[in-house]
């Protein structure tokens, strides 16, 4: 809604009466570091732990762990057979009559 104002006098008038634009007060000197404390404390403690995420762990029973037993006796090696040497493959000793 558009008002129509006569003089300067319906101006202040009209300002005065308007709620909205009176002056906001100080706010409190420490308002950042309780935003800050606000900030933390929800980002700690604002979810419920979930159930799983501790498990009760005083119910679990471990089977107790024995070394494997051998079912052979284990041979002792003195020395490695040698290794029989690899001959390379033989060389190509032709050539095809488009290869120069």
């Amino acid at each position: 809604m558009i008002r129509q104002f006569q003089s300067d006098a319906d101006v202040q008038r009209h300002f005065a009466l308007q709620a909205e634009l009176e002056a906001t007060p100080e706010p409190p000197q420490d308002l950042w570091e309780r935003m800050d404390q606000a900030r933390r404390n929800s980002r700690n403690g604002a979810t419920k732990p979930h159930p799983l995420s501790q498990p009760d762990l005083t119910s679990l029973a471990f089977p107790e762990i024995t070394p494997a037993r051998k079912t052979y006796p284990i041979r002792v090696v003195e020395r490695l057979d040698s290794v029989p040497d690899v001959r390379p493959a033989p060389r190509k000793t032709y050539k095809l009559k488009g290869d120069i």
